[in-house]
């Protein structure tokens, strides 16, 4: 081998160390970008569905607003989206639980937000009527003179408060929707059902329609009236208490109403919470897997840098090794310089070298 040749050896092998070095930290810092952005991505989706997706559901059952289901759909195609972002087997996994959720975003959530709003409605509108019936039942015991008006007192009085009651109770089973909260309903309205019977029992106290009253005094005005027309004039009570009664009884079917629907209500929104607490687990289940992903490129990061690490000191001994021969044969040559110095060039000189500039 040729001196030159060797030199450019040595040269080749340092210009390799500092390009594989090169490559390495280039290759190292690149592969170590990757487990942080797939990190953030996992958290950026995670977070997407929290605000997007779950918000705008939970926001669209307690409202039925139609713009907060677009919204959430809207989120669903965007999350999609985000999962190609995934590597593919982690995207694999949420895609079906992903899809269910559309489905039922499309279905089921749509019908559950048309039940949105107060269910009560209903019942507050039949209390109401109930508390204009007392009201009305309190004028006319009001308007009578007669002994017999102080008798409708006590019981519109009674008739009043357990119907606040009954208002306070409904209130307590719409809002927890527990159906053992229905014996306080039961017990009021049973209550106010033997109020109305307290109060049909009184005797009437002669208050006629103030239309009949009015006809009665033009007749009589006229000199028209009778006796027989006097006597069919109705007394409002008659009226004013089967209303009353009327309401009472109507009330159950409405409280029946009511009651189904609150029921329909919690299936569906346990419905919606099963559907995104099953989208949220299969997320969480990505964690362990992107962590190991995190894992398995910073390992492959560490063999990259390992097999350089030993590709470098493998050159770095080779040069050893070549500057160590070269340096052994030149210390072969010193003897026999040494006598050419002093004049003496007889001695011939062995050197066994493998290099053509030394051995010629």
């Amino acid at each position: 081998m040729r001196l030159k040749l060797l030199t450019n050896l040595n040269t080749l092998l340092l210009v390799t160390v500092c390009v594989a070095l090169a490559a390495t930290l280039w290759w190292s810092q690149r592969a170590l970008q990757q487990p942080f952005q797939l990190m953030e991505r996992y958290l950026a989706l995670s977070q997407q569905f929290q605000q997007d997706v779950a918000g705008n559901i939970q926001a669209y059952l307690a409202s039925g607003d139609a713009l907060r289901h677009s919204a959430a759909g809207q989120a669903i195609d965007g999350l999609e989206l985000a999962l190609d972002e995934l590597p593919a087997p982690l995207a694999e996994e949420l895609r079906p639980s992903l899809e269910q959720l559309r489905t039922f975003s499309a279905g089921e959530l749509l019908a559950a937000g048309k039940l949105a709003g107060d269910p009560q409605g209903l019942l507050l509108q039949a209390e109401r009527e109930m508390g204009g019936a007392l009201e009305q039942l309190a004028q006319y015991a009001d308007s009578a003179t007669g002994a017999s008006a102080q008798d409708y007192h006590r019981p519109l009085f009674d008739a009043s408060q357990h119907l606040t009651r009954l208002g306070h109770a409904r209130g307590r089973f719409v809002a927890q929707g527990r159906n053992e909260l229905l014996a306080d309903i039961e017990r009021e309205l049973k209550a106010l059902g033997a109020q109305a019977g307290r109060l049909d029992s009184l005797p009437l106290l002669g208050v006629a329609e103030a239309s009949d009253s009015a006809s009665a005094g033009f007749a009589a005005l006229l000199g028209l009236a009778d006796d027989s027309s006097a006597s069919q004039a109705e007394d409002r009570g008659v009226a004013l208490k089967r209303d009353f009664a009327a309401l009472v009884r109507r009330y159950p079917a409405e409280l029946q109403r009511t009651r189904e629907l609150v029921e329909q209500r919690q299936q569906l929104a346990a419905a919606t919470r099963a559907r995104i607490d099953q989208l949220q687990q299969a997320l969480a289940a990505l964690e362990p897997q992107v962590k190991a992903e995190y894992a398995r490129i910073q390992g492959d990061v560490r063999l990259i840098q390992g097999l350089m690490i030993g590709l470098i000191l493998l050159i770095a001994l080779t040069i050893d090794s070549i500057q160590r021969r070269l340096t052994r044969v030149l210390s072969q040559l010193v003897p026999a310089l040494s006598a050419w110095a002093r004049g003496d060039f007889a001695t011939p000189i062995a050197i066994g070298a493998r290099t053509r500039e030394l051995r010629d």
